[in-house]
This record gives structure tokens, C-alpha cells and sequence, in this order.
């Protein structure tokens, strides 16, 4: 029994000091967008915005008001209203009449068989798009006045086919710090962000850092920003129609056709509010989650058994302990070793809140976060064992 408990507390230390190594790697290679000594060459390249939008009156007023300010000004601005049942082709309509950039509003096609809502609006505004540089923006989100100049900056200085901004994620609700918050951490605590775009150093040949490259790749949909050039060799939306997690999937096939590509965060420079209210945020998660795996259960259930091990095992125990359990003789140095695998999340989240300019609060909620997420795991199980399908904006979703 004993060598069990140590077996478990081991693994949530071996766990927690590897993605402890990654958090410092990120704090060293995970920019923002810079601010300083933005420089971009004389021939501006266009920069064709590109918004899919479906029920999104409420929150797309926000971005174009933000994308009016750009301080950049070769910008085409197309919104795609992908059948709302609300007032957003309205909305956009009225933006575009008074719109100071050139703004045009598409009216989405019949979605053919076989694609996803997002991907194929996404599919539409490429094909409509004239600028060089394609910019894919959720509806949802809003920018900074610098914003566009700073991605295009950082295009020019990286040479990149391909950027990824994670904006700074606002979250004025518990549920959304115990949601959003663990989410975003992972980005900071599982995912060395760098490998995407420089392969690492202690790989040895240069044929398998081609090939690693790829497993390091992720991006962020709600600000993914091409050069047509490589969105087209890539395949586009058209080479990931079906996928639920579209952004990653486009992400890896670029870094594994030889796109350079680099991820930045957006702390000061690109904001976005996920869900505005806990149905969305349940349901949005509920179709993500499992695809986020590539729809396999193994790696699935294995993720959720190592989390409920990794965080949950460690202060279950130091309770037990600090309430008698077991024979003080026989536990050893348990209780302590327990409380430091406890302590060791809290203080890593309240590093991830200072990479991304969180309140310190956030961090708090990080045991909240993995038990939400344990419970949803068990309803994506019954979504699959049952055939359950989810409604997302009105539209069925195959779990």
C-alpha cells in the first residue's frame, strides 16, 4: 500500500518537473508581439482581414471598431455571415458603409457535405480575399491599434510563412479563470512553443528535426495570420474541412511542408472573451476537448488518469494524513512529500499568470480547473458510447 502511495507521488513529481522545465522555456522563447523598433519594408504588403462570423451580433462590433483604429494601412476587412439566425449581417453591413478601410460583407454559401461550419466560412473569405497576407480572426476578438502593423513587423523579421497570436484572454467570471485559465496554461506548461519554429538543439540530425518539428506545432484560430502563398501550398481550410480543431491541424501540416512558422502571445496587443455564458462555455469545450486528442480514447482516457494521479492523488492524500490516516510509523516522510506535490501546481500557475498578465487570482482556481475538466471527460465518454451529438451555434456536431 505504501509503495503505491510513494508510486504516485513520484509520478506527480516527475510530472510536475518536466512541465516545470517547459514553463522556463517558454519565459525565455514565448514573446509577445514586440512594441519597439516596429519596422516594416517600403511595399506594405495587403493584408486581407478575414472574420467568420455565425450569430455573432453581440460581440463583432468590438473587433471592428478595434480594426477601424489599425495605425497599418494597406487592410481589406471581409466578414462572412454564415447564416446567423441574429442581427450580424446587419451589424456588419452597417461597418461596412462607414468603414474607413475597404470592408466587404459575404453572404456564406450552402455548407457542402463532408465540412465543418467554421472551416468552410473560413474556405469562402480565402477565396475572396485579395491581400497577400491572410489574417483569420474569431469574431469574438478585438485589437490593440498596433496590432496589424506589429504581425506584419513580425512576419518581415522572422521570415514566416505562418503566425499564431494567443491573445490575452479576459476572464471577469470564476468559471471562466477556473476554465480559461487551465486551458491556456497548458499552452505555457506542455508545449515548448519555440520547437515550432526552431527545432531543438538536441535533436542530432537534421532530417529528424524535420520530422519533430511538426509534433511541437499548435496554433491559435482566433488570430492565425498565412501568406497566401503558403495558406495555398498548405491546402488551406480545404485540407482540414472536417476538423473540429482546424487551427492545429492547419499548424502541423504548414511546420510538415516546410512553412516557417512561430507563435506569440498577445498580452498588450490582441484581447478575446471566449464564451459569454456557461452553456457556450460547456458546449464549446465539449466539441473541442476529445478532438484536441485527434479523436483517439486511448491517449484520451490516459491524459485523464494521468491528471486525476498528477493533481488530484497529492492533496486527496495530504488531507488523509493530516487527519490520522494510516500508521504515523509506517508513512515516513508521506504528509511532506505530499503537501510539496500539492504546493508545486499553485505556484507554476502563478507563474503561467505572470507570463501572461493575469490577476494573481487566476492560479487559485487551477484545482477547480483540472476537476471541471475531469467531469467533462466523463461526459465526452458518454457522448461516445451513447452517439450523442453536440449542438453548437445552432448546428449538430458528431462527438
Amino acid at each position: 500500500m505504501i509503495l503505491i502511495l510513494w508510486a504516485g507521488l513520484w509520478l506527480s513529481l516527475a510530472f510536475f518537473l518536466f512541465t516545470s522545465a517547459i514553463l522556463v522555456h517558454n519565459y525565455l522563447h514565448f514573446k509577445s508581439l514586440e512594441t519597439s523598433e516596429i519596422e516594416i519594408s517600403e511595399d506594405k504588403p495587403m493584408v486581407s482581414v478575414l472574420i467568420p462570423s455565425r450569430n455573432e451580433g453581440q460581440t463583432l462590433p468590438k473587433l471592428l471598431e478595434s480594426l477601424e483604429k489599425q495605425d497599418y494601412s494597406e487592410i481589406e476587412i471581409l466578414v462572412l455571415d454564415d447564416g446567423s439566425e441574429d442581427n450580424t449581417k446587419q451589424v456588419a453591413d452597417q461597418f461596412a458603409r462607414n468603414s474607413s478601410f475597404e470592408m466587404r460583407v459575404i453572404s456564406g454559401e450552402q455548407r457542402p457535405e463532408g465540412w465543418l461550419g467554421k472551416n468552410w466560412a473560413c474556405h469562402q473569405l480565402s477565396q475572396a480575399a485579395r491581400g497577400s497576407l491572410l489574417l483569420f480572426l474569431d469574431a469574438d476578438t478585438w485589437l490593440d491599434a498596433s496590432a496589424v502593423k506589429r504581425m506584419v513587423a513580425m512576419i518581415q523579421k522572422y521570415e514566416l510563412n505562418v503566425l499564431t497570436v494567443w491573445p490575452h484572454q479576459c476572464m471577469p467570471t470564476r468559471l471562466e479563470k477556473t476554465v480559461i485559465g487551465t486551458v491556456y496554461s497548458t499552452v505555457a506548461l506542455y508545449l515548448p512553443t519555440l520547437y515550432s519554429y526552431k527545432a531543438p538543439r538536441w535533436i542530432p540530425t537534421s532530417t529528424l528535426k524535420r520530422k519533430t518539428k511538426p509534433l511541437f506545432a499548435s496554433a491559435c484560430g482566433q488570430c492565425l495570420l498565412f501568406d497566401r502563398e503558403a495558406y495555398q501550398r498548405t491546402g488551406g481550410h480545404a485540407s482540414v474541412k472536417g476538423e473540429v480543431v482546424e487551427d492545429v491541424m492547419l499548424a502541423r501540416r504548414a511546420v510538415a511542408s516546410g512553412e516557417v512558422m512561430r507563435m506569440f502571445r498577445g498580452n498588450d496587443t490582441l484581447f478575446c472573451r471566449m464564451y459569454q455564458n456557461r452553456q457556450d462555455l460547456f458546449n464549446g469545450f465539449r466539441k473541442n476537448f476529445y478532438a484536441g486528442f485527434g479523436g483517439r480514447l486511448f491517449p484520451f482516457v490516459l491524459s485523464w488518469i494521468l491528471h486525476l494521479i498528477v493533481f488530484i492523488f497529492p492533496p486527496i492524500l495530504f488531507i488523509y494524513l493530516l487527519m490520522g490516516g494510516l500508521n504515523e510509523t509506517s508513512i515516513g516522510m508521506l504528509k511532506e512529500v505530499s503537501l510539496i506535490a500539492t504546493l508545486i501546481p499553485l505556484l507554476q500557475r502563478y507563474w503561467v499568470d505572470r507570463l501572461y498578465q493575469w490577476p494573481k487570482s487566476t492560479g487559485a482556481y487551477y484545482l477547480a480547473g483540472v476537476l471541471w475538466f475531469n467531469v467533462l471527460a466523463v461526459v465526452i465518454l458518454f457522448d461516445l458510447f451513447f452517439n450523442r451529438n453536440i449542438q453548437w451555434k445552432g448546428r449538430e456536431i458528431k462527438a
